[in-house]
């Protein structure tokens, strides 16, 4: 009997068929040890995908949620009513400029050519571009549509060509009229749509370029108190169908609304506006006035005041509302406008325009205006 025959032999069930069949021990556990090994693989597969997907589970859980914050700075989108000068786009005329070929001759050329005028010193004299040096030849600025600009560059080419000492050093045969700046630039916008022409001189004033940025530079934290206080003046609008008044204290040991009113309907008081009632309660929360001072529920003119219910003692020197922030359901008429003005109010923010009346940007800005005393900021504010 040969070796083989001796071997014992053990039935083994095939996971992927019901046959039974036939092997030696040794064969048996082979298949054995490689099943276990795919069942352990497989396993191990699923513990690692579960390990993932708890991870993953784990990440989305620890995100923190949208902060309400941001969520309302988004709905907000606020404006600053400055001067057009500001805001328009800079108009254009030509100069007449040549090339200099020697670079040692460019003192020269500046002192010895003739002087800018004085509408023309925002420009700069000498513009180096791609290695090219150019310089302004002319001494004014040349806007009139009238003028024939060729004529111009010929005087100049001719005046050049007869005196050879001042053009010493420039190429005559490039004298050309060149785009420059009319008036000078005053906000960084005008500053960069005009300099790919002609360089001019800029000094940028950060307060400006703040305020003429998105959302006027208002922070988060800013976007939410303003936020707040717009919807309670919007609050006391819709209740009473009529414009309404917030003045509110930004001091940091204050953060409080002061006054919260709408005004006397026309055929009770034509002139009881909103601004002019919570100016008036002002008063007399600083116990300025000769009536009693008020507390919140009390009436003035046909309104329920809204109020701090702390007594004011500014400084000595402080009119009514210094310092003082005033939110506008509507913008205000003039006799409001003025009477902000008067009492030194610090911002001014307003929902919606007044077509008809409107004294800070509809027929007119108040605020603007040169012989003034006072100027308050005026911002308009709506949502997006």
């Amino acid at each position: 009997m040969d070796q083989a025959a001796a071997t014992p032999l053990s039935p083994i069930k095939s996971e992927q068929s019901e046959i039974v069949v036939c092997m030696s021990s040794k064969q048996s556990q082979e298949i054995l040890n490689r099943e276990n090994v795919k069942l352990k693989s497989a396993n191990q597969s699923s513990e690692d995908i579960n390990e993932v997907n708890e991870h993953q589970e784990k990440q989305k859980s620890s995100k923190p949620p949208p902060t309400k914050k941001s969520k309302m700075a988004k709905q907000l989108k606020i404006t600053c009513i400055i001067d057009e000068k500001y805001t328009r786009e800079i108009p254009f005329g030509n100069i007449i400029t040549g090339r200099i070929v020697d670079r040692k001759e460019a003192a020269r050329l500046t002192n010895q050519l003739p002087a800018l005028t004085q509408e023309s010193l925002h420009l700069k004299r000498i513009r180096n571009r791609g290695g090219i040096m150019e310089i302004i030849v002319s001494d004014r600025i040349i806007s009139d549509p009238k003028i024939k600009i060729s004529e111009c560059v010929d005087k100049v080419k001719k005046f050049l060509t007869e005196n050879p000492d001042i053009s010493k050093g420039l190429e005559l045969d490039s004298i050309k009229a060149s785009k420059a700046a009319l008036i000078p630039p005053l906000t960084r916008r005008q500053y960069d749509s005009v300099t790919t022409y002609w360089p001019c001189n800029f000094h940028p004033d950060k307060q400006l370029e703040q305020l003429l940025s998105e959302n006027c530079g208002f922070s988060n934290d800013d976007q939410c108190e303003i936020i707040s206080n717009i919807e309670t003046v919007i609050e006391e609008n819709k209740k009473s169908g009529r414009p309404a008044c917030l003045i509110y204290d930004t001091s940091e040991e204050a953060k409080e609304i002061l006054v919260c009113t709408s005004g006397d309907p026309p055929l009770v008081h034509p002139i009881n506006h909103a601004v002019m009632i919570a100016v008036s309660a002002i008063g007399r929360l600083h116990g300025g006035s000769c009536s009693s001072t008020l507390s919140s529920g009390d009436q003035v003119g046909e309104q329920t005041l809204v109020c701090s219910s702390k007594l004011i003692r500014n400084r000595p020197k402080d009119y009514l509302c210094t310092g003082l922030d005033v939110y506008l359901s509507n913008e205000p008429c003039t006799m409001c406008a003025m009477a902000l003005l008067h009492s030194r109010a610090r911002r001014v923010f307003f929902i919606e325009k007044s077509p008809i009346s409107g004294a800070l940007e509809s027929i007119s800005k108040l605020h603007l205006l040169p012989n003034i005393n006072h100027r308050y900021t005026v911002f308009k504010c709506v949502y997006e």
